[in-house]
């Protein structure tokens, strides 16, 4: 499939700090690519070099098959972006801002503007002043200007930052609209490896600037070495400190009489052994799947 987004052993350094650390990635045509962090891991600085906001130290970025350094222009005019918090005109209405951008840009087709109002689910508000919108709702209005030129990719950095669950999940849906009902390709940052799980059909996550791992969310799997196990038994507390006999930490989940392990499998009769052998009851044992931030725990563990 064709690439989208290409970096080539991509560098920045700030100072004596080095952000990004010779980061290749691929971002192929029709991806909802997640890419992945803790804040402060270079997420954002990738993606203004990206975009040719900020130059690289060393390495080299591709848009559309073109390396940026002598074809941004025609790039970027293919492209939309979400970076900082657009700094809208709160006495103007969701319309008028719209139409604003798209004189920024060079162009007027203002049936555009309609059809990303409905997109993003502003049409009833769209003659109201942003200054009576909420943050929810504001954010959504961000992704309608990122979207105004009809971009065929469309970079979007920590979209659902400081929404309330409602707000996340509108964000969330229309991120899956603008892939399936557009065909938009988007290059996706976040920390909320939750909502970015849900969304992903590609990841790659970073750490300190460093890609600690490329491919479909699915292919995470193998790299995680332990089970989580749910065990419920009749005494919480004598449990755990059975099982720390084995050097093996349990932990309670909340508000239920039942422990939670991370642990080999082929470890998990020992386990019950043990709980057997203290005379503790165990009603059950149940595997319970790894999340996408259980894996991205254990790999950030692993790389220190």
């Amino acid at each position: 499939m064709t690439a989208v987004i290409e970096t080539f052993e991509l560098v920045k350094d700030f100072s004596r700090r080095r952000a990004v650390d010779n980061l290749s990635i691929t971002v192929r045509q029709g991806d909802i690519y997640g890419f992945l962090g803790p804040n402060g891991s270079g997420k954002s600085t990738t993606m203004r070099m990206v975009l040719g906001l900020i130059t690289p130290t060393a390495g080299r970025v591709s848009l559309f098959g073109k390396d940026t350094s002598a074809h941004l222009t025609s790039a970027l005019a293919r492209t939309g972006a979400l970076i900082e918090e657009p700094a809208f005109y709160n006495h103007l209405s969701g319309r008028r801002n719209l139409k604003l951008y798209q004189a920024y840009g060079g162009t007027k087709n203002t049936w555009k503007i309609d059809e990303m109002l409905k997109l993003v689910g502003l049409s009833d508000r769209a003659n109201d002043r942003v200054g009576t919108y909420s943050h929810g709702m504001r954010k959504r209005l961000a992704i309608a200007a990122a979207l105004v030129d009809s971009p065929e990719l469309v970079l979007l950095d920590e979209p659902s930052t400081g929404l309330d669950p409602q707000g996340m999940k509108e964000v969330r849906d229309l991120i899956i609209r603008l892939s399936e009902e557009l065909g938009v390709t988007v290059f996706l940052s976040s920390h909320l490896l939750a909502e970015v799980e849900q969304v992903a059909t590609r990841v790659g996550i970073l750490k300190e600037g460093r890609l600690l791992y490329e491919g479909k969310p699915g292919g995470l799997l193998p790299k995680a070495k332990t089970s989580k196990f749910h065990l419920k038994v009749d005494n919480t507390d004598r449990a755990i400190a059975a099982i720390s006999l084995a050097n093996l930490t349990a932990k309670k989940v909340e508000r239920q009489e039942m422990l939670e392990i991370d642990i080999d499998p082929e470890r998990i009769g020992e386990i019950n052994r043990i709980l057997v052998e203290y005379e503790i009851g165990v009603m059950g044992i149940t595997e319970v799947a790894h999340t996408l931030e259980d894996i991205f725990l254990s790999l950030t563990a692993e790389d220190k």
